[in-house]
């Protein structure tokens, strides 16, 4: 019940709890540039570090509500855009994580800057996690596992891979 003279609905209304809509494309893009790690629990301060959102204490935000709009519009999945000329030397920057940066280089500066501050590296080769750190993304993919041109029916839960050779060759290139 509500202060007297207030209608229930009313104070329901506006004293509910929010949940801010984060798209699956918008999350995939904040770990692909390296803003969130997905190793880690991804909670709404994951999001407000990584500058994808922006809270006021006032309005009573608890959690992230993760949404998949992108599926639901039947449309397949686009390839991802290489950078503007102008930003290619940062996302092809080592020393940076840059997406488009070589992996093998991207472990030497990690070792170098573990050098220069004096910790120890964890061995990814070894352990629980040696799977999951041999995997990697082709940078022309927005979502891990699911390939350009694929359309993603959430209803019948199947994907729709192009079978015409000038559609595959559009997404592939």
């Amino acid at each position: 019940m509500g202060p007297p003279g207030t209608s229930t609905a009313l104070c329901s209304i506006s004293t509910r709890r929010q949940y801010l809509p984060v798209s699956l494309e918008k999350l995939q893009h904040l770990i692909d540039m390296g803003r969130i790690d997905p190793e880690e629990p991804i909670d709404v301060t994951s999001f407000v570090h990584a500058g994808a959102v922006r809270i006021n204490v006032f309005d009573r935000v608890y959690g992230i509500h993760l949404t998949d709009e992108f599926f639901r519009r039947g449309q397949p999945i686009p390839k991802r855009l290489l950078p503007p000329k102008d930003l290619v030397d940062m996302y092809t920057d080592p020393s940076k994580r840059g997406y488009l940066s070589d992996p093998n280089q991207i472990k030497e500066d990690r070792l170098l800057l573990a050098q220069k501050f004096g910790y120890e590296l964890p061995d990814l080769t070894k352990g629980s996690r040696r799977a999951l750190h041999r995997l990697r993304k082709d940078p022309r993919q927005i979502f891990f596992g699911l390939q350009p041109g694929w359309i993603i029916n959430l209803t019948d839960r199947a994907v729709l891979k192009p079978v015409d050779a000038e559609l595959q060759e559009f997404y592939r290139a």
